[in-house]
């Protein structure tokens, strides 16, 4: 995109003069509630939100926040597989709605096979939707819209899900950051016996203003969503009558853990290594070694795939090219499976000596 004087006036990514137009007339009617937003998160203390607002200007910048609604982050259509989520309609006051089934979560899945940054980058998009969906309802109620709703079911929550808070606290650290008083109300529904137990180490790193709006919901939540939410604006398993998802009406969809495995490999550099990778066929009950040779700081990679009720036992062993180096790391665990599906690990190698 060409920003101020193009000199091919015709260039179809170039905006036009009235487009431009709008664009800075969007940006000026937005920054006083975005200062607004700030001073409200330091409790009005003018030296910490200045100090937080050039923070967050230079954070957008670093990590170009503006043109994150270009494309979906590459690993999107994967998190959606191992947490069911989709964006609603708008509550009742306009705010955008978010509804995620964190309850559902393949935690495994979760955890092997995505780094901080894949979930970071996919609740950045996420916010900035959000944001750009506020805006929209902004100019069609004819009022400032900033504020958004979300809606968190955690049907089928246990206490395997602890060991992915690293990612909720990660996540509460931004937002608290980068995205103060956003928060309209949240709703907690369908939380089973473990809740208590898990929000008990969560609550603490939510600041307690953000913390007041946030609603569980005891029993069945439909009287309580749609006292907030119009029938037309909510999916039908939560009591509305929206069907305008492409899954509608299952509007927050829960995949097998088959189809997450069916969208690996994971990254857009293993598009091109995946050409690369060995494929080995090992029978029940056979024996197979494998030798390979990393150079400095390599890494090896293995994607086990087991079928039925199979289970696996593997090791690696790290060989120093040079015994005057240690390995510095080395593994071996057992995976068991109660269905097909498909497993990732990363093995490193000695920091100077090949392996």
């Amino acid at each position: 995109m060409c920003i101020g004087s193009c000199p091919a006036p015709l260039c179809c990514d170039c905006p036009s003069a009235d487009e431009l137009a709008s664009l800075r007339a969007d940006r000026e009617s937005e920054w006083p509630h975005e200062l607004l937003r700030f001073l409200r998160g330091a409790k009005w203390e003018l030296k910490d939100a200045q100090t937080s607002y050039r923070s967050y200007l230079g954070w957008r910048r670093e990590r170009q926040v503006d043109s994150v609604m270009d494309r979906l982050p590459f690993n999107a259509r994967l998190i959606d597989r191992v947490v069911g989520n989709n964006v609603a309609g708008c509550d009742k006051k306009g705010r955008p709605i978010y509804i995620e089934k964190s309850g559902s979560v393949h935690v495994d899945a979760f955890l092997s096979c995505f780094t901080d940054d894949d979930i970071l980058n996919a609740h950045l998009w996420q916010q900035e939707n959000s944001v750009r969906r506020a805006a929209e309802s902004s100019k069609q109620r004819g009022e400032h819209v900033e504020l958004f709703t979300q809606i968190l079911d955690l049907n089928g929550l246990s206490m395997s899900t602890q060991r992915a808070t690293k990612f909720t606290k990660m996540i509460v650290a931004n937002d608290n950051a980068f995205y103060p008083e956003r928060l309209g109300d949240l709703f907690v529904i369908n939380a089973p016996w473990v809740f208590p137990v898990l929000w008990n180490i969560v609550k603490g790193w939510i600041d307690p203003v953000t913390r007041s709006k946030i609603h569980v919901v005891k029993g069945d939540p439909r009287e309580t969503l749609l006292a907030h939410i119009d029938a037309s604006q909510l999916p039908a398993e939560y009591g509305g009558t929206c069907n305008t998802c492409p899954n509608s009406p299952d509007c927050c969809k829960s995949y097998p853990l088959s189809e997450f495995v069916a969208l690996l490999p994971l990254r857009e550099s293993d598009l091109a290594e995946a050409g690369l990778l060995l494929p080995e066929t090992i029978k029940s009950g056979r024996n197979h070694k494998a030798v390979l040779e990393l150079a400095e700081g390599g890494v090896a990679e293995w994607f086990w795939t087991l079928k039925d009720k199979e289970d696996i036992d593997w090791s690696v062993e790290f060989v120093p090219a040079d015994p005057e180096f240690k390995v510095r790391e080395e593994r071996s665990r057992t995976e068991r499976s109660r269905r097909r599906f498909t497993t990732r690990t990363r093995s490193v190698c000695s920091q100077r000596a090949a392996c």
